[in-house]
C-alpha cells in the first residue's frame, strides 16, 4: 500500500489522506468504505470524521441543517441544544 500524504491524529483515531483516497481509521480498524473521489476531490462521510475528531454533530430538521462542533447561540432552540448536550 502506497504511503499516506499526510495523517491527522485526534483521540484514538487517525484520518490517513493519500492522492487518491481517503482512509478513516479509528484504533486502526478502517470504519468508512463509503470515501469517493468526484471531480478530483475525495470525499468521506462526515459523521465518521467528527466522531474521529471527537467533535458532535446534530441535526436540526427544521432548518435542514448539520452543526459540527458548539452551535452558533440563537440558530436552534435552547431547548433543542440543551437536549442534544444531554444525548436524549
Amino acid at each position: 500500500m502506497d504511503a499516506a500524504a499526510g495523517t491527522l491524529v485526534r483521540g484514538g483515531g487517525t484520518i490517513d489522506v493519500y492522492l487518491d483516497r481517503v482512509q478513516v481509521k479509528v484504533h486502526g480498524e478502517r470504519i468508512a468504505d463509503s470515501t469517493f473521489l468526484y471531480d478530483g476531490t475525495t470525499y468521506v462521510p462526515m459523521r465518521a470524521a467528527c466522531d474521529i475528531l471527537e467533535l458532535p454533530v446534530n441535526y436540526y430538521g427544521p432548518t435542514s441543517t448539520a452543526y459540527i462542533g458548539e452551535v452558533p447561540a440563537g440558530e436552534v432552540p435552547k431547548a433543542e441544544v440543551d437536549k442534544w448536550k444531554s444525548g436524549k
